[in-house]
């Protein structure tokens, strides 16, 4: 079976996924779906990964927002010292959005873009050959986070939480803003400028760490309202493989600089506007 077959009958395209725009996102951030608990790990399986690191969960998990795959809560802990500790949860729990099957007559051919959990596979009856692997978003997301780690804009991870075919990561919280919003929340164009530089900066050194991160003008980005750091926080989905050769990784890594570039004139062209209108607003209110 050809990887392009496989990705016609699984439904999925293993270079290039469908994902929202950074505008269609911030439509869907303002006016978020109806947030569930179902799928969510249990306080206890939350308390027994926080004891692991040696940290005592507080018992607090508020619901922050509504992800892709799953609500975003954040969860407060404490060091042995006392000294609070600030992270979110994403939740991966509903079996439905945790695991996408995709055809595949190989591991090496389902790897190319997005990473199999291996152990998960689906094997004809009668062969024994390999029909097809289990996608697992959770383990996507936990794997990325740990090879990129101490990469300036990659979230620091306290670990995947595994509860049946329940699961939840716990990520380190940014105090922010998304990074759709950096028109509302810059002063200048140097301002933006300076994001998007580091958002590049990201963005390439995790690739060329082996990791695409995939669609960078739609998936969620938070900006550290300190230190103006845009951090890269939707790894579930990515494109695995060198950039350094010809092929469909190198393609998707390409794209994805177009569209930070597409993306970061949007954004002054946004921030120009509403100077100008501000200006506008300001000659109008004098002449009254």
């Amino acid at each position: 079976m050809s990887n392009e077959s496989s990705q016609e009958k699984s439904g999925l395209n293993l270079v290039e996924t469908t994902s929202s725009t950074a505008s269609e996102r911030k439509d869907f951030i303002s006016t978020p779906k109806e947030i569930t608990e179902k799928g969510a790990v249990s306080n206890n399986a939350i308390a027994g990964k926080l004891t692991e690191l040696d940290l005592k969960f507080e018992g607090s998990r508020d619901i922050l927002s509504s992800g892709a795959l799953g609500p975003i809560y954040r969860v407060e802990a404490k060091t042995q010292e006392g000294e609070p500790v600030v992270m979110i949860e994403k939740v991966f729990g509903r079996q439905e959005k945790r695991f996408t099957k995709v055809e595949a007559d190989s591991l090496e051919a389902a790897s190319v873009n997005i990473r199999p959990r291996l152990g998960i596979v689906d094997k004809n009856s009668d062969s024994g050959k390999l029909e097809g692997v289990v996608i697992d978003w959770l383990f996507n997301e936990e794997q990325a986070l740990k090879d990129l780690e101490g990469i300036p804009g990659i979230p620091k991870s306290y670990g995947a939480v595994y509860e049946g075919k329940c699961g939840s990561i716990l990520e380190q919280f940014i105090d922010g803003y998304d990074i759709v919003d950096i028109a509302e929340n810059s002063e200048s164009t140097d301002e933006i400028n300076q994001v998007f530089d580091r958002y590049v900066e990201t963005y390439t050194k995790a690739a060329e760490n082996g990791y695409v991160y995939n669609n960078p003008y739609g998936a969620t980005a938070m900006v550290d309202k300190k230190t103006k750091q845009p951090y890269l926080m939707d790894w579930y989905q990515h494109g695995t493989g060198s950039i350094d050769s010809e092929g469909p990784v190198r393609e998707k890594y390409l794209r994805g600089l177009q569209d930070i570039k597409n993306f970061r004139q949007e954004t002054l062209d946004q921030w120009s506007q509403k100077q100008a209108e501000k200006i506008r607003d300001k000659i109008q209110a004098s002449g009254k």
